[in-house]
Order: C-alpha cells, then structure tokens, then sequence
C-alpha cells in the first residue's frame, strides 16, 4: 500500500494490531521524517523518501534526493545580501527545499532566483 489510513492498515494487519496503536506508530515514524501526512480526514499517510530508503525501495542514486546533506551544505533562505536578511529558513536535502519553499518569504525566492542560487545549490550539492 502506497498510501493508507491507519484503519485501513489495522484491518489489514490484523491482529494485534489497533488503530489507536497505529495512529501512535505513524505518529513517530512521522516526526523520524519516514512518513508524510496526506491528509488529516481521513488521516493519510505515505512513505517518505527515507521512509522508500528504509524499507530499500529506491536506486541508490535516488537516495541523494532524499538523504540530508552535511550541515555546511544546507540552502539557506536570505532576503538579501547580510547576516541580518537570513529568514531562519534552511533546506537539507532536495526534497526538504520543495517544502520549504512553500513557507518561505517570496522576497527570498526572488532573491535567490535572480542570482542562480538555487540552480547552483542543486549542481554542486
């Protein structure tokens, strides 16, 4: 199952298995960054790119995207040029950037854009 909801994994787990225990599980493996929620009604979850690493799921190339890259390597959102611009925003892996550049400030998304950071980032990370 690619994406399910923890009724739909209990009844197929079967026993011992409960909604309420799975609900727990999925918790944590969420905030260990192996699933993504979906959706919260129904509550939806699907694997993560770690969470495919984990379970061996993915070419060893594809792990790149998906695996953090070393904390001097991280994208760091600026709104523009100073120590003072950085909006506390950083990205450790590709996949990671996708989200975050849904939350960042569009200020810094010009920023960025215009100088070829992002592009940069990408080729030599």
């Amino acid at each position: 199952m690619k994406r399910a909801t923890p009724e739909e994994l209990a009844q197929k787990l079967g026993e011992p298995y409960t909604t309420p225990n799975l609900v727990a599980y999925m918790n944590w493996l969420e905030r260990g960054n192996l699933l993504n929620k979906v959706r919260e009604d129904p509550l939806t979850y699907e694997l993560s790119g770690l969470g495919l690493i984990a379970i061996g799921a993915l070419p060893e190339k594809a792990k790149s995207i998906f695996l953090p890259v070393p904390s001097n390597k991280h994208f760091l959102f600026y709104t523009g040029m100073g120590p003072d611009k950085f909006t506390g925003i950083s990205a450790y892996n590709l996949s990671d950037l996708r989200e975050k550049v849904k939350m960042v400030d569009i200020k810094a998304l010009e920023f960025h854009i215009s100088r070829g950071d992002i592009e940069r980032w990408f080729k030599d990370v």
